[in-house]
């Protein structure tokens, strides 16, 4: 169990050292203070718009199953059905995220960060230069956002008056 969590840090040790790298432009102040401000609120939207549509997804696929079987739907299918896992986790992950995030805990961001990565990863499925593009762009952007933030739940900076 400990070797799993010191992987998971590693993971988040090594994106923020290739970020630092990258010497990406740091946003204005009070962006980014409005941005750890409302980022509970979008974690907790994100979360229950990703469920709410994943029940009627879920549905949706079990009611096509036998027809898309007997289609011969094959890998695609699959992989729409994993990405709908897939985002369900994500959603859920964004959700549990929330309370750390509005306690501006470190916890709640690296909760934030690996429904980042969930999303990243169901974004490639089902397998298109569309979605690998797309997947590529809306991580980026994430991550950008994610440790312009960060300095304001792990204790570098004094985080805004609570909204």
């Amino acid at each position: 169990m400990s070797q799993s969590m010191n992987q998971s840090g590693d993971l988040v040790s090594t994106a923020e050292e290739t970020y630092n790298k990258l010497n990406l432009p740091a946003l204005p102040e009070a962006i980014t203070e409005l941005l750890v401000t409302f980022a509970p609120w979008l974690s907790l939207l994100a979360g229950v718009i990703g469920l709410l549509v994943f029940i009627p997804g879920v549905l949706f696929l079990l009611f096509f199953s036998p027809l898309a079987g007997l289609g011969g739907a094959g890998l695609g299918y699959v992989f729409s059905i994993i990405h709908l896992i897939l985002s369900a986790a994500g959603a859920v992950v964004s959700l549990m995220a929330f309370s750390g995030l509005r306690r501006r805990n470190l916890r709640g961001w690296t909760l934030l960060f690996w429904a980042t990565v969930i999303y990243f990863v169901a974004g490639l499925l089902p397998i298109s230069i569309g979605s690998l593009i797309g997947a590529i762009i809306g991580a980026a952007i994430s991550l950008y956002l994610l440790f312009q933030i960060k300095p304001y739940y792990d204790g570098r900076r004094m985080a805004p008056v609570n909204a």
